[in-house]
């Protein structure tokens, strides 16, 4: 009598159990039937254990039955010269389940397969390897759910990681192409959570890189596009809006080690107007390639004039040493609005903290109860001339329209009255600017005339209200 062997081979795709099957000459006993032709039941000696209960044919395998082998895995189909081939379910003594389509004794055609520790493949087949179609699995302790294609992830899915952190999105060959989540790049360490597009970072994101810097903010074709801030590995920060990679227009620098800088960058330097603080005092003026470059004026901490002139690559060439500030105060009383003294220490008192905020009263056409955010900056010198205390500074303008954000920064000179505490304010160049949407666009030049008042809920703190030339109302405080 002829027999038919089946030896069970077990394949591995990405975690997965598969099975095979061939016909071989075993040693066993056919216990009902002939095993021939028609039903029958053969029991195998070796391998010790399998059993095949079903329909022969010519002594094979052949229609619908069950195979229980060796190690305790069962099929339960159709068959056709010994081989798994049709459609069955075969499963595993682990729990592991595949049901579908079998061809010349390979999973091959649809079925879908379902793993003990909770993956799942329903599609299509080739050779024991799930194709395409939809499913979970296990890339070590991390876990895609979603789309295959040849395989590979392919078409709508997540992935989970280990630590709970999750990429949805379009996958094209086993890659991210566009979506929203956490990635890590094992090449090179780097972290990243935010938008992809087309692959790339692009959209609002953050990355992390290996060395310890970091960037957070607006991203496009995988630089840095927008409003951002970029932090150093030694803890520096660089704020604003970048292009390509770098910062560009206004942006503010703030070092580990007390230093600051507000102004105009260029290539991600100091370049343009700006102001900057270090441990010793305050320079205003201009830069180029962050160097001190052009006009500019060095302020000890009580913000008295050191140095002015002309600089270049950050030495000053045309030396104007100032005088050093003295005091004529006789009155160390409180002061009201009414008695603030006509001396040095009084107005260098009112201006020690350099920054107001408030708001500008404006109406732009159109946009119903539109108004104007500003900040400004006053440094003081004791130089008196043109009947009061020299002022420069600058003043940023903030104004939301359609609930977006647009700044932009000019120069302000003028001079404070110590006598009626009035200020006068002419405004400058523009440093920088936001493009504005609709056609609307920013002017330069005009003035302003305030009063400074003593805060009267807040001690030792100042109010400037006044009235632009425009005749637009504005208020600030340092408080």
């Amino acid at each position: 009598m002829k027999h038919s062997a089946i030896i069970l081979l077990i394949l591995l795709f990405s975690g997965m159990s598969l099975i095979k099957v061939t016909a071989q000459s075993l040693k066993g006993k056919c216990v009902t039937g002939d095993c021939v032709n028609g039903p029958g039941k053969f029991v195998f000696t070796d391998p010790d254990g399998a059993v095949y209960e079903g329909n022969y044919k010519n002594g094979e395998f052949d229609g619908e039955g069950v195979l229980i082998t060796a190690d305790h895995a069962k099929y339960v189909g159709t068959f056709k010269a010994s081989q798994m081939d049709g459609k069955g379910t075969y499963s595993f003594a682990n729990g592991d389940v595949y049901t579908g389509e079998f061809k010349n004794g390979k999973v091959e055609g649809t079925g879908t397969a379902t793993y003990h520790d909770g993956q799942k493949f329903t599609g299509t087949w080739k050779e024991n390897s799930f194709q395409t179609g939809t499913g979970k699995i296990f890339d070590g302790s991390n876990a895609y759910e979603g789309s295959f294609v040849d395989g590979k992830y392919d078409g709508q899915g997540t992935y989970t990681y280990s630590t709970g952190k999750i990429l949805t999105g379009i996958f094209s060959k086993g890659d991210i192409v566009t979506g929203t989540g956490y990635v890590f790049y094992q090449t090179n360490g780097t972290e990243y959570e935010g938008d992809l597009l087309n692959g790339v970072f692009s959209g609002q994101g953050n990355v992390k890189y290996k060395s310890g810097s970091s960037y957070t903010g607006a991203f496009k074709n995988g630089a840095y596009n927008g409003k951002g801030v970029f932090t150093t590995n030694s803890g520096e920060k660089y704020e604003g809006t970048f292009v390509n990679g770098e910062l560009e227009g206004e942006g503010t620098y703030t070092g580990n080690n007390g230093t600051s800088y507000s102004g105009n960058f260029k290539t991600s330097k100091f370049d343009g107007y700006g102001i900057a603080k270090y441990a010793d005092g305050t320079y205003k003026g201009n830069w180029s390639a962050g160097k001190r470059s052009g006009e500019g004026t060095f302020y000890d901490l009580n913000m008295n004039v050191l140095q002015t002139g002309t600089w270049y690559n950050d030495v000053l060439t045309q030396t104007t040493i100032a005088a050093t500030a003295t005091t004529t105060a006789t009155s160390t009383t409180a002061k009201t609005d009414d008695d603030y003294g006509d001396d040095w220490e009084n107005a260098s008192e009112i201006f020690k903290r350099h920054t107001f905020t408030g708001q500008q009263e404006q109406t732009i056409e159109g946009y119903d109860g539109s108004g104007i955010d500003i900040t400004s900056e006053y440094y003081i010198t004791d130089d008196y001339s043109l009947g009061g205390y020299p002022i420069d500074g600058t003043v940023k303008s903030t104004i939301t329209i359609e609930g977006a954000k647009y700044s932009a920064t000019q120069e302000i000179s003028g001079y404070f009255d110590d006598e009626d505490f009035t200020i006068h304010i002419d405004f400058g160049k523009m440093i920088s600017s936001d493009a504005l949407p609709n056609g609307l666009f920013w002017v330069e030049g005009g003035s302003a005339d305030a009063t400074v008042y003593s805060d009267s809920e807040h001690a030792g703190y100042y109010i400037i209200k006044g009235k632009t030339s425009s005749g637009w109302t504005f208020e600030e405080s340092d408080y």
